[in-house]
């Protein structure tokens, strides 16, 4: 496979979401790294005779995927059975895009589960053999879709005008398209999704890109677009990624309900509103176990006795 060949693969296809209505053309974990992986496991899961058409778990559940999601991504267990939401998500999102890319297809459903079956052989094999294949082929899919959709303009006018007025014009606009054209009508879908149409892009041309909803302040590189990528939080704070997502989801609600058992005075209500801030920051950047967390803290004032928190994922 050479780049004209599949400059050649993707010409062959219409990518317009205006018609294809597929808000799932491309995804969260639909990285360079993520892709190649992911393609790979589905080539060594056909080579040592896997049938088809097949289904996402019976592609995380080889030895080959169980073995090396571990080493490559430091992720947990895939059979622990706590995970199973999370591999779902990262092989599927990927698979769904080799779907909408005419790489692979989908036939049908089988118990609610996704079929899927190869489509074109050629670009599954260059796709499983090296992580730059994929960026170039992320490249060339996302600017085809852009053009096909009518797109591009925005996109192109902000590489060329780096600006927080462009990026702003080209981020509400990409929103409103998934709103019009898609199933997608939330507001938190389209913003994940926009950074992984606009950063791949971003490295490509050497500009600035998306870093939390807003314009980067630098240039975007090609480690900043990996999935495997060092985090500079989780790296001060000497956390690991070898936990499943629901062990280390931040976003909760917190109810936090106090019993006194002394008099109450004007300081209970500040110390109260301290006692959380400091328990959410502490716990955030946690491992949850579980889904639902007791936690007693006990308070040396008199008048603040016991506090009784709850955490719900």
């Amino acid at each position: 496979m050479t780049t004209n060949l599949l400059e050649k693969f993707l010409n062959s296809h219409d990518y317009d979401i205006r018609k294809s209505r597929n808000g799932r053309w491309i995804d969260q974990k639909c990285t360079m790294d993520e892709l190649c992986f992911v393609a790979d496991c589905v080539v060594v899961y056909l080579q040592e005779g896997g049938s088809q058409p097949f289904q996402s778990p019976d592609i995380w559940h080889t030895q080959y995927a169980i073995d090396n999601v571990q080493k490559l991504f430091s992720k947990p267990d895939p059979t622990d059975k706590t995970t199973i939401d999370e591999y779902n998500k990262f092989f599927r999102q990927p698979l769904k895009m080799l779907v909408a890319a005419g790489v692979l297809r989908e036939e049908g459903k089988k118990n609610n589960t996704i079929q899927f079956s190869v489509e074109n052989e050629a670009v599954l094999d260059y796709l499983s053999l090296r992580e730059r294949n994929c960026f170039d082929f992320l490249c060339s899919y996302i600017t085809k879709t852009l053009k096909d959709s009518g797109l591009w303009d925005a996109f192109e006018s902000f590489f060329d005008e780096q600006t927080a007025a462009q990026y702003n014009n080209v981020k509400e606009k990409f929103r409103h398209f998934c709103w019009e054209y898609t199933p997608i009508k939330n507001s938190a879908e389209p913003n994940r999704i926009f950074t992984k149409v606009l950063n791949p892009l971003s490295v490509l041309y050497k500009k600035k890109g998306t870093v939390g909803g807003y314009l980067s302040k630098k240039i975007i590189t090609l480690a900043d677009i990996k999935y495997n990528r060092t985090n500079f939080e989780t790296k001060t704070k000497k956390r690991t990624f070898h936990v499943d997502r629901l062990k280390s989801q931040i976003w909760f609600k917190m109810i936090f309900t106090t019993t006194m058992w002394k008099k109450q005075s004007a300081g209970c209500a500040s110390l109260t509103r301290n006692i959380m801030v400091v328990v959410q920051r502490l716990l955030m950047p946690c491992q949850l176990v579980n889904k639902r967390h007791t936690c007693t803290i006990f308070s040396q004032n008199m008048n603040f006795q016991q506090s009784l928190i709850m955490l719900r994922i």
